[in-house]
């Protein structure tokens, strides 16, 4: 009768301890193993019999996820001399590999192509397009074109127009406003929508908080950054359609919105100078995945 190697996959997350992948983002597939490597940061381990495979992401893992790997390949090699071992590392271009049944000739090489590659640019999942404003009026969602609206007649200032767009327009809309803290924002005011990805106790912890710090999705919490850093410095209106994957509250899931980022001013600041900080309006893509 012939006999069968079992193949177990084993996932070390950016704490250096072994995961459960599917408890943690809530499902499994390729995307959720992509995200888990390139995004968040985690060690993936593939074991069948006398083989055992390590693979990360040089410009993004975690230094306790690499030392917990160090470890494994270690110990793996006390209990057995024998025992193959393959490391791939993905350098942002393509996977390199080495293949030896000596633990430090592959830690060797695992840790040169991390010293190479280190701080490079994550890998960008989520997508976000630009479109042009125009496209704001033509989306459908009159919540969205409020705003826009009331902005533009406010030229960008805070006032009573604005905020009544902001608090009685959008109900069902994630309505943001965030001011610069240092290299991140800092959320000054906070609304949640209905049909975004956490549950109410993250939503609870933004305001007054930074974008770094309580946003659950990393690479989400980037990407909103990159956006308002590029609206702060313009002065300009930015209107993107974002498409991808993002770390809910009950795991990794699909979505699809436009988000309207718009540069605000306080009463009485010079409309020349900087902008106070960024108002932002998510309206979902309902065509589409799952509303944001």
């Amino acid at each position: 009768m012939q006999s069968f190697a079992t193949i177990v996959t084993l996932w070390i997350d950016g704490t250096g301890v072994f995961v459960d992948i599917k408890d943690r983002l809530g499902r499994l597939g390729d995307d959720v193993a992509a995200y888990a490597l390139h995004t968040l940061g985690w060690v993936r381990i593939i074991q069948i019999a006398g083989y055992s495979e390590f693979g990360f992401d040089a410009r993004s893992v975690h230094a306790a996820a690499f030392d917990a790997m160090v470890d494994a390949i270690e110990r793996q090699s006390r209990a057995n001399s024998l025992h193959l071992l393959r490391v791939e590392v993905f350098d942002g271009q393509e996977w390199q590999h080495q293949t030896s049944a000596d633990p430090r000739q592959v830690v060797r090489f695992a840790q040169h192509v991390r010293t190479q590659v280190a701080g490079s640019t994550d890998t960008t999942i989520l997508h976000q397009i630009p479109y042009s404003l125009d496209r704001i009026w033509g989306l459908g969602d009159p919540q969205i074109r409020a705003v826009a609206d009331a902005w533009r007649a406010s030229s960008g200032v805070l006032s009573t127009t604005l905020d009544t767009a902001i608090t009685r327009d959008c109900p069902d809309r994630s309505v943001k406003v965030m001011v610069p803290a240092g290299a991140t924002f800092r959320f000054d005011r906070y609304r949640s929508s209905r049909t975004g990805p956490w549950d109410r106790t993250v939503w609870n912890g933004f305001q007054g908080n930074t974008v770094q710090s309580v946003v659950p999705d990393p690479v989400l919490a980037q990407a909103v950054t990159r956006t308002g850093e590029l609206v702060l410095r313009s002065g300009l209106p930015r209107l993107e359609r974002c498409r991808g994957p993002v770390l809910a509250s009950d795991g990794l899931r699909d979505f699809a919105w436009y988000r309207l980022s718009l540069p605000v001013w306080r009463p009485g600041d010079n409309l020349d100078g900087t902008p106070f900080g960024v108002l932002t309006v998510l309206s979902p893509d309902w065509r589409e995945d799952e509303a944001a």
